[in-house]
């Protein structure tokens, strides 16, 4: 059961577990004799569609459900007393198949003053137990019916990591967006691949620290790979705590090795620079090159600026500017990202230009796509673009040049903080509404240098 997803010469690259059907990808793998008491009902061999045609796909989809697997399957082998979600199924099967219910004893109990249960199922059990005094002996049960019995009882079982990330995007509501959630559901698979989809409980620090080791082992810089913990803790927190498990969250605070080591630092655009980018701008005169020169002269984020309406673009007023908020195609970064920047030099001939081009409702029509803007796409392009007259800069080089132009000019650090999106510290962060367009256009204008076309 393998498929060749390349061969060229002495190379050859298979893929196990893989069959297809009917152009349809399947994942088939016999499930080991020594753990199958946490299989009850599955036949030998563990067989489910990758639901996919791509062979690439399927190979990815089988190399995760196999990681998956073997941790597992290892923690079962040290004793570890792990629940799997084919475990609970069969459980939730076997009360089904009786038409019960989880916690369902309390009708009985209410109904039938001196019944404990339903006699076909407790005869079922005690048959199962084969216990000579005709009790239900847990001890002897296979483990989805002693789980059948805690359900039907009204046990709780603690929930899987898989249950409680759908608890916790639940709870958050709108607040995630569709990237978050997709970033968020990836480290989720790197973690399954090194302990698997285990009980929150069961989820310990060595497990926490082998998903580090795996991910900075598969390239990811330090600060990325904090980056992606970042979305494991919130979530084993809200499970702890709304599931009322006394557990420490063995994702918090865990140590990376030699962090912020690999950092590169960022150099911002130079004056010289960015008169040369102008330069850029009048020569290409197009899409790419606006989005480029908004963020020269706003210090915006380039997704901010790529998931723009023509709505947020306003002209017709006293001070020209850029709305930068949330609505259903695109999320802000944070609370203090959402803000408007008066509209100066580069940034003001730009917007002007796509008020005039643009017959569409976003700004950047281009890289809209079905789940959000193609902020990768987008970035690529423009900042092949920006490399082209100053070699290794970037767009995101724009907003570390406004901190500096805006430092020169003594603008209060609270103004720029209003101006660039960025976190300001202390009690009064999150009263008023801010500072107006007239003091941002003020500080502003102090840095921006006119812009003529060609």
């Amino acid at each position: 059961m393998t498929i060749t997803l390349f061969e060229n010469g002495a190379f050859l690259l298979q893929a196990k577990f893989i069959e297809r059907r009917k152009n349809v990808y399947y994942f088939r793998r016999r499930i080991p004799h020594d753990v199958r008491h946490k299989y009850p009902g599955k036949p030998e061999n563990d067989f489910v569609s990758l639901k996919t045609k791509d062979p690439k796909v399927a190979a990815e989809r089988a190399h995760q459900r196999a990681g998956q697997q073997d941790a597992v399957w290892q923690a079962i082998r040290n004793g570890e007393d792990l629940t799997t979600q084919e475990t609970r199924d069969a459980a939730l099967g076997l009360l089904d198949r009786h038409k019960l219910k989880p916690g369902q004893h309390v009708e009985f109990k209410r109904e039938h003053q001196h019944a404990i249960g339903p006699d076909r199922f407790l005869d079922g059990l005690r048959h199962s137990a084969q216990n000579e005094l005709g009790e239900v002996d847990e001890d002897n049960l296979l483990e989805h019916e002693k789980i059948a019995v805690d359900l039907f009882y009204g046990k709780k079982l603690v929930p899987l990591l898989s249950d409680a990330v759908e608890l916790y995007e639940s709870l958050q509501g709108k607040k995630s967006s569709d990237k978050t959630k997709a970033n968020r559901r990836n480290v989720m698979k790197e973690l399954y691949a090194v302990a698997g989809d285990i009980p929150v409980d069961k989820y310990t620090r060595q497990h926490a620290n082998d998903l580090v080791k795996r991910l900075a082992a598969k390239g990811n810089k330090t600060g990325t790979v904090k980056r992606k913990l970042n979305y494991l803790a919130p979530v084993m927190a809200t499970a702890l705590r709304e599931y009322e498990i006394d557990k420490q969250n063995v994702f918090h605070r865990l140590h990376i090795p030699d962090f912020g080591e690999d950092t590169k630092e960022r150099d911002p655009y130079t004056a010289g620079e960015l008169e040369q980018l102008k330069d850029l701008y009048r020569r290409n005169d197009d899409d790419i090159r606006w989005a480029a020169a908004l963020m020269h002269d706003t210090g915006a984020r380039l997704a901010e600026i790529i998931g723009l309406r023509c709505d947020d673009i306003v002209l017709d007023t006293k001070i020209p500017h850029i709305r930068l908020a949330p609505h259903d195609t695109r999320s802000m970064k944070t609370r203090q990202s959402e803000r408007d920047v008066p509209l100066v030099g580069t940034a003001l001939w730009a917007a002007r230009r796509i008020k005039g081009k643009s017959k569409g409702h976003y700004a950047f029509p281009r890289y809209e796509g079905a789940d959000g803007f193609k902020s990768t796409h987008a970035s690529n392009a423009i900042n092949s673009s920006l490399k082209s007259v100053v070699p290794g800069k970037t767009g995101h080089c724009f907003r570390h040049a406004m901190r500096d132009r805006l430092r020169n000019v003594e603008c209060p650090s609270e103004v720029a903080n209003a101006i660039c999106g960025w976190k300001t510290d202390g009690v009064g962060e999150g009263y008023g509404k801010g500072y107006s367009l007239d003091v941002k256009l003020k500080w502003l204008s102090k840095v921006a240098s006119p812009f003529e076309e060609a």
